[in-house]
């Protein structure tokens, strides 16, 4: 497994993705077209509970199936576990 992997998070619920969202504006993060993170929030309603979002300063959204195609790139993981790597790590206070 490739080290360099671009780790994206897949939101199961609602409240995840804006959780999300809700963090990356406390990064200073946007879109990959430039807006406001919560902004899209309206984004949940297009993929619900495969909704996965890349972990870059400038993150893009898509559905579950497209990162799986393209698994030597992406490291799918969940909210809960992006949440226990930020604590482990201390960005998250």
């Amino acid at each position: 497994m490739s080290q360099n992997k671009i780790i994206v998070i897949n939101c199961k619920t609602k409240k995840d993705f804006i959780s999300l969202l809700e963090i990356f504006v406390s990064k200073e993060w946007n879109w990959g077209s430039g807006a406001y993170p919560l902004a899209r929030k309206y984004f949940w309603k297009e993929y619900k509970d495969e909704t996965c979002i890349t972990y870059e300063n400038h993150f893009s959204i898509s559905h579950k199936k497209y990162f799986k195609t393209l698994k030597n790139e992406y490291k799918i993981i969940t909210f809960t576990e992006f949440l226990k790597t930020q604590q482990d790590e201390n960005i998250i206070h």
